[in-house]
């Protein structure tokens, strides 16, 4: 099976045109070309899968970023949940405006295998083990140790076990074996130099 089939690609941080926001998810697997998307963004019958990392932001990711995923009729969202080392696959949104939600969560740990699906067919499947950073638990104290708070335009800053979360499922979903370095270029990273070495 070809992990990412002939007519969808990958983005990172690519907003979407729901109807009353724009979220922009870690990653989506978006219809068609990216050329299509010169001048608008993708809307939500365009998208195949989003997914989110989360580490400090896994009550949003469940909370409200699920709701407005639900809402716009996104059929996939996944969450790669760092906290409980798993990766929690919502499916069939249900639209209630505030109240929407996706009414099935399956959750996948290590040494399982994530089915992908895209536009209703199954293609892959993706170990969590794959999509899991394998971060030090140095460097893991110390984002706790160390919150940075965000900058002057808002812009959220991610810890690098999120960074190196999103660079393995970006590389994974686009079939490749190891993430780019660096990292997807619109995220940033905070600065641990002396942890790092």
């Amino acid at each position: 099976m070809q992990l990412r089939p002939r007519g969808w690609h990958v983005r990172p941080r690519c907003a979407i045109a729901a109807t009353d926001s724009q979220p922009e998810p870690d990653i989506a697997v978006i219809r068609g070309s990216s050329r299509q998307y010169a001048t608008r963004h993708p809307a939500p019958s365009d998208v195949g899968l989003v997914v989110e990392v989360a580490d400090s932001s896994l009550d949003v990711d469940r909370r409200v970023k699920s709701r407005i995923y639900a809402r716009a009729g996104i059929p996939t969202y996944w969450i790669v949940n760092l906290v409980e080392n798993r990766v929690e696959v919502h499916t069939e949104p249900k639209s209630a405006g505030n109240r929407s939600h996706f009414a099935k969560c399956t959750e996948y740990s290590s040494g399982e295998k994530i089915p992908v699906i895209l536009a209703g067919k199954k293609i892959a499947t993706i170990a969590v083990d794959n999509l899991l950073p394998d971060v030090s638990p140095a460097i893991r104290f110390a984002e706790l140790l160390a919150p940075v708070s965000p900058p002057a335009d808002r812009s959220p800053l991610r810890s690098r076990s999120e960074m190196a979360a999103i660079g393995c499922c970006w590389c994974r979903l686009r079939g490749a074996a190891r993430p780019p370095f660096p990292a997807p270029h619109r995220l940033r990273l905070p600065s641990l130099p002396a942890l790092a070495n």
